[in-house]
């Protein structure tokens, strides 16, 4: 029979064993690579050292859908269920996985726009997604995660949100999905807002407005693999006059909103703060040292990389995701546009 190898959680061997007094326990050191299963991304097939003819096992990466260990499972009379046994990875482990296999903190925004996509595209009915695969191919390697902007697929109706469907579909699995929904409101709307992006559309994380208040913000982190980002800034000029209104308190208006935020204790919420302004994402850093930031405004805004990413990293060189769409989606060569914003990011972490 064949055996199988699995990453497994060290906390779930004693599970495995108990359940299934069959299995051989073991940590196995060396293997000899026989051959990689093409077919499958992350799943390798090999032959043990000294095992028989008979004797096999697969073995599934950290960049697949599932967390696991490196502590081995052998079974040498079935397969052995192992999904149980693990959990499913979060955002922010999703997201480590893609910043150091990609070697990158940029985030592209698959955001079509009709009158700016190539006409060689849209001679087919679903041109969004020949267009969306298209740029998918070209930035996989390159990027941390993908941010649809839902408006973009919403003012197409139905057949537009059946466009985003096939979309997520085409998006690596290995690859975390923010999904830009900007949803807020009232506590009971909001949870059904929480369930339309994590349960309908799967996303991994999501961003919130949370002009309506904290409770507007909780439903959304009450899944806790997934994570929330609060508006807490725009990259959007206008939105300074309302953005930097001094309070009675002393704060501006980011400013409090922002110190809520940090006061709670949930960890999954992470913060929207503009490249297009370096004093606001200098001052949020100081606000919140440690969540994760997603930062528009490079490229087409004008947001300057150097002075973006000194002013919002952590003190680990980490927690940003900057979030960049036209210029890359619109070049002429994508894949080289986002490999070049890729390592200027990279200079100044």
């Amino acid at each position: 029979m064949k055996i199988f190898l699995a990453q497994a959680y060290i906390s779930s061997l004693k599970k495995i064993a108990k359940h299934n007094p069959q299995l051989l326990l073991k940590i196995k050191s060396k293997t000899k690579l026989f051959k990689e299963n093409p077919n499958t991304p992350g799943l390798k097939l090999h032959k043990l050292t000294g095992a028989r003819h008979n004797q096999w096992s697969f073995s599934v990466t950290t960049s697949e859908s599932y967390l696991f260990m490196r502590m081995t499972v052998l079974c040498s009379s079935k397969l052995v269920n192992t999904k149980k046994y693990t959990r499913r990875m979060t955002f922010q482990q999703k997201l480590e996985v893609m910043v150091a296999k990609n070697n990158s903190l940029l985030c592209v925004g698959l955001d079509p726009d009709k009158a700016k996509i190539p006409s060689r595209f849209l001679k087919t009915k679903d041109w969004i997604v020949k267009f969306n695969t298209y740029i998918i191919e070209q930035t996989r390697e390159l990027v941390c995660c993908y941010k649809p902007d839902i408006a973009f697929y919403e003012a197409y109706g139905i057949w537009g949100l059946e466009q985003l469907k096939k979309t997520l579909d085409v998006i690596p699995k290995a690859i975390p999905v923010l999904l830009d929904a900007k949803r807020g409101s009232v506590g009971h709307t909001a949870l059904m807002y929480a369930k339309n992006v994590f349960d309908y559309w799967k996303a991994d994380a999501a961003t919130v407005n949370i002009f309506t208040g904290i409770s507007g913000l909780e439903p959304f982190l009450s899944y806790g693999d997934k994570w929330s980002f609060a508006y807490i800034a725009s990259s959007n000029r206008d939105g300074q006059e309302f953005q930097k209104a001094k309070l009675t308190s002393g704060d501006m208006l980011y400013e409090f909103m922002a110190k809520k935020v940090q006061a709670l204790d949930q960890k999954n919420v992470g913060a929207i703060v503009p490249a297009t302004d370096p004093e606001v994402l200098t001052r949020v850093r100081q606000i919140m040292p440690d969540r994760i930031f997603l930062i528009p405004g490079i490229g087409a805004q004008g947001g300057e990389v150097k002075t973006t990413i000194e002013s919002a990293k952590n003190s680990k060189s980490k927690g940003i995701i900057v979030s960049v769409s036209r210029s890359i989606l619109y070049a002429e060569n994508p894949k080289l546009e986002a490999q070049k914003l890729r390592d200027e990011i990279n200079q100044y972490r």
